[in-house]
């Protein structure tokens, strides 16, 4: 079975699993509709921040946001008490800065910096940074404008900056991710203002100290179902809270939603 028959089952997998649960359409005059958001065009570009660090867009009094018109997928900058709306709080930010020299691009100053060659598809796509820690929820997260949707996948990357200090041991922890060590993205659904999850999904980014997979590779979030937020938590298996940089990338985001048959 090759790679593109296995992809249009694993599709068809999660268009059923869509029909026959709680994600199933409400009313028979309604079908399910499929958008991806790229984060390609004049719009995404104009978000793009330079220099990666303190540029005018990410760490200024304005709140960095953005929304796709057609999958409605939003994402604006949480303030907190600490960093205020600044990225390094928090935040969903656009890049278009890639390479595979890590070492070229290994410090906060790159933090945009996504570990491929290029993005999944175009040219632009997001890094995301932010967890869940003792002191506060500074979890990054996406959310729908206006109506209740379902993520159907994602493709995720690491970057650069996270990659030098796992693999290289720089920065706050000091030393490589160790052998018996792992990270990974805990992915969270929220139904209408709840603190309460509703869904969970994980995705690992290292496993055993090494990388788990090189480049970009495809998250399918099928336990979400319809959500109105998702937000994001890096975590690992080590004591503490994680001692590595919280980022990772994200490109062409495809949801699922119900729409009226005219």
């Amino acid at each position: 079975m090759n790679k593109t028959t296995i992809a249009i089952l694993i599709s068809t997998i999660i268009v059923t699993l869509y029909t026959t649960t709680a994600c199933a359409p409400e009313h028979s005059n309604h079908t399910l509709e499929r958008r991806t958001c790229n984060f390609e065009g004049a719009y995404w570009d104009a978000l793009v921040d330079n220099p990666q660090y303190m540029g005018s867009l990410l760490y200024s009094a304005t709140p960095y946001s953005w929304h796709d018109l057609a999958s409605d997928l939003a994402s604006d900058s949480q303030n907190n008490e600490y960093d205020g709306v600044y990225y390094w709080g928090n935040g969903a930010a656009v890049s278009n800065y890639f390479t595979l020299d890590y070492m070229s691009a290994s410090n906060y100053e790159k933090q945009l910096t996504v570990y491929a060659d290029k993005a999944h598809s175009g040219k632009n796509c997001i890094v995301c940074t932010g967890y869940y820690s003792g002191s506060g929820d500074y979890r990054p997260s996406i959310y729908f404008k206006s109506k209740r949707s379902f993520i159907e996948s994602m493709w995720i990357a690491n970057t650069t900056y996270t990659h030098a200090e796992v693999i290289e041991g720089y920065g706050f922890a000091g030393q490589p991710l160790g052998k018996k060590q792992s990270i990974w993205i805990e992915a969270e659904g929220y139904v209408n203002d709840s603190e309460e999850a509703v869904a969970k999904a994980i995705f690992y980014l290292y496993k055993s100290g090494e990388p788990a997979f090189e480049g970009w590779k495809k998250w399918y979030l099928t336990s979400m179902c319809e959500v109105d937020r998702v937000k994001f938590n890096v975590k690992w298996d080590g004591v503490g809270d994680n001692p590595y940089p919280a980022y990772f990338a994200i490109d062409d985001i495809t949801i699922v939603r119900q729409v009226a048959i005219k």
